[in-house]
């Protein structure tokens, strides 16, 4: 086999792998569900109705909210503390860290509301992402934070917050002849590659906390489609089937 073709086929084993992985967990752990609630973009409020939410959450017996960290690292911390003193956990949903040479997709909502800004996964960069992560581990550990779970990036198999898909799409959803033979399911596995560079960066840093070694790393939430082919609606972007098979 030419060295080209070895090295697509080891992306797109890694990435189905992975997506098959992540399918696996999420069936055999359905019968051990925390009950918790998203807690959206959190630092918009200011600290009274941050502390205001937090007491209806708490009053309607949750305990464990999910929220995506912002730029401002203090303030997420500052936040998670109050959640923490009225025995509210925190799953937290970690972002990686791109090259600096990464190319951005540009929000355009009027032709592709849902289509998020931002970098292709392609891009991630595992070293300049152990970095940040360890300023969150050190900054949770010295406020004596312990959280629910760490899932690390979100719906990435589908175009809203993957940018190595395609916009414009076709309007369909991928399969495994895909990531192998077709130009943006190549594009995507390599994003998937990275990803996991990236799961293992966090691990490495997670395990070296001194309040957090145990806490669970969850699998980034995905996007519910197993049938390749068109969508079951048209739509004008592409996605990844939960269906693919390991190979």
């Amino acid at each position: 086999m030419p060295a080209t073709e070895r090295s697509g086929f080891s992306v797109v084993l890694y990435a189905m792998t992975f997506l098959s992985l992540l399918f696996e967990f999420g069936a055999a752990s359905a019968q051990d569900v925390v009950r918790g609630v998203n807690f959206v973009h959190p630092l918009q409020f200011n600290a009274a109705d941050q502390d205001a939410n937090l007491a209806h959450i708490k009053s309607a017996g949750i305990r464990v909210i999910r929220f995506g960290i912002e730029e401002d690292l203090d303030k997420n911390i500052d936040f998670m503390k109050r959640a923490y003193a009225q025995n509210i956990a925190t799953v937290l949903i970690l972002h990686g860290k791109y090259a600096p040479n990464a190319p951005v997709r540009p929000y355009r909502p009027k032709e592709f509301p849902g289509m998020w800004e931002g970098p292709p996964m392609s891009y991630l960069d595992p070293d300049l992402s152990r970095q940040y992560f360890q300023q969150v581990m050190d900054k949770l550990d010295a406020n004596g934070i312990v959280l629910a779970g760490l899932e690390l990036e979100n719906e990435i198999n589908m175009a809203g917050n993957n940018p190595d898909f395609r916009l414009l799409g076709e309007g369909r959803v991928l399969g495994l002849n895909d990531l192998y033979h077709d130009p943006e399911g190549q594009q995507v596995a390599k994003g998937y590659l990275q990803y996991l560079k990236e799961l293992t960066a966090l691990k490495q840093v997670r395990d070296h906390s001194k309040l957090n070694q145990r806490t669970p790393l969850l699998p980034t939430s995905l996007v519910d489609i197993e049938q390749e082919g068109p969508w079951p609606t048209p739509k004008n972007y592409d996605g990844v089937s939960l269906g693919v098979p390991t190979p």
